[in-house]
């Protein structure tokens, strides 16, 4: 292609609509992703659809994408003329109103199967439902408020800063926000309590005992809300709080975390047990110390997994995206470590259990190896994943050690 400036010049402003609308700028094009971020920060749901697949005639090419509203227009972009459009618009309204991403297959060759315009040809189309952050305000100042903002926003949440609700009542200021968290120790927090029955005051019942593991506990809790799509404001969800911990209870011992195997889940777990004061230890041939936070511990390139600081009272996450998982978990058994975790989908954490099975080792692994680890908590992302794991982790230290 030419240069851009120079062939808009030699377009009439009704021409460059039309390449608009035809997708020419919006297959990659930066105009296009700044629609999609304007929409987000106006709060507006929204569905991004991309022609992934052109079979015979269509109007419409690969890469070419759209962006719909929630009231089902075409805010920027084109996937299609007619009732192509149409049918493509009414599968993003469905994808925005479950939040579930979709593929689907626009027959243009045959006007029973729906889309009424006989042009020849099938477009394959993916549909992404992209949805506004929920607004999060913590009612709170305390070091749990501050490494709760840090992770809620690593979750997509805004967090919306306190000073902008000064001199406000308190009903107008929760009304501005989606999420609510408020301290029940402090006389402020007890006095929104009292005005507001139902705010989030505890999160998930993980015995959290310091205040980075009480933030977890909170941002895991606002996760598995999230993710539940109830469609109810979070005071407004029902839930029976975790008991706080009393005052003057001493912290947990410091543990060994180690991470066999490296990914972006691996990056996020280790951010969050270095914030615990765990001693982290990263095992990965394809893993480097610009990958970590400084105070991870070591990282070591053992592509023979040896392991020999594995020992009892160390907390292992397997996350060698099944090349070698069973081998590893065999050899770390024998080590007696107080928790295996294993990343990995269902199907093959039922395959590496067997594996243990016909090895005589399926007695060792009981109550030990958590195969698929982490708590469920609707998690997508690689934080999300991260952090439902080491609440498990957390829930199963805090737990040996009462």
């Amino acid at each position: 292609m030419g240069d851009e400036t120079s062939h808009k010049q030699l377009t009439t402003p009704h021409a460059e609509r039309d390449e608009q609308r035809i997708g020419l700028s919006s297959v990659a094009g930066r105009d296009f992703y700044e629609a999609v971020l304007k929409e987000l920060e106006r709060g507006q749901a929204i569905a991004v659809a991309t022609v992934v697949a052109v079979h015979g005639s269509a109007s419409a090419r690969t890469g070419s994408k759209a962006i719909i509203s929630q009231e089902g227009r075409n805010v920027f972009g084109w996937v299609g003329g007619g009732c192509a459009e149409s049918f493509v618009i009414q599968h993003a309204q469905q994808a925005i109103q479950t939040g579930v991403p979709r593929m689907i297959s626009v027959e243009l060759n045959d006007e029973v199967f729906g889309v009424g315009m006989p042009c020849g040809g099938n477009i394959a189309v993916y549909i992404d439902p992209l949805m506004p952050p929920k607004r999060l305000l913590i009612l709170r100042n305390d070091p749990t408020a501050r490494w709760l903002a840090e992770w809620a926003i690593k979750i997509g949440f805004a967090v919306l800063p306190q000073a902008e609700f000064s001199g406000l009542d308190a009903a107008d200021y929760i009304d501005a926000a989606d999420y609510v968290v408020v301290s029940p120790h402090d006389e402020a927090g007890a006095m929104v309590l009292r005005e507001h029955a139902g705010l989030v005051t505890s999160g998930l019942p993980i015995h959290a005992r310091t205040a980075a593991e009480e933030a977890i506990s909170l941002a895991a809790w606002l996760l598995g809300l999230d993710t539940s799509r109830s469609g109810q404001p979070l005071w407004r969800v029902k839930h029976i709080p975790a008991e706080f911990r009393p005052r003057g209870m001493p912290g947990p011992r410091r543990s060994q975390l180690v991470l066999v195997g490296h990914n972006r889940i691996t990056e996020s777990l280790a951010q969050l047990a270095v914030s615990l004061d765990w001693q982290v230890t990263v095992n990965s041939v394809g893993a480097s110390a610009g990958d970590y936070p400084p105070p991870v511990c070591r990282i070591l390139n053992d592509d023979a997994y040896e392991l020999d600081d594995v020992g009892a009272g160390s907390y292992v996450v397997i996350a060698t995206q099944h090349k070698g998982d069973h081998l590893v978990l065999r050899n770390i058994l024998t080590r007696a470590p107080a928790y295996i975790g294993l990343i990995a989908s269902s199907t093959r954490a039922a395959l590496v259990m067997q594996d243990l099975k016909s090895q005589g080792m399926l007695e060792l692994a009981r109550g030990c190896v958590h195969a698929p680890c982490g708590m469920d908590l609707g998690a997508r992302s690689p934080f999300e994943i991260a952090l439902a794991i080491c609440c498990e982790l957390i829930e199963h230290r805090n737990n040996s050690s009462a």
